[in-house]
């Protein structure tokens, strides 16, 4: 018995071994897709809110042209 024993020892730490590569490689792949879906979507938030700060800026100036446009024609 004690020799059966000892075999089913050495099958199993050899499949342990080869599945704890494979699961490295994938926690590895796993974290790299968190990083990179945070990373992206920082960088996502940050350009759109750039572009509504820009978006505004162009509305608030046309507004001040039409509104100076306004003001000349009833002085006129």
């Amino acid at each position: 018995m004690p020799d059966s024993y000892h075999n089913y020892l050495i099958n199993d730490s050899i499949h342990v071994e080869q599945t704890s590569k494979d699961s490295v490689y994938i926690n590895t792949f796993i974290w790299f897709d968190i990083i990179i879906i945070h990373v992206v979507l920082f960088v996502a938030f940050n350009t759109y809110k750039k572009y509504r700060a820009t978006a505004l800026k162009r509305k608030v100036a046309t507004l001040e042209k039409l509104w100076h446009l306004e003001i000349n024609k009833k002085k006129a």
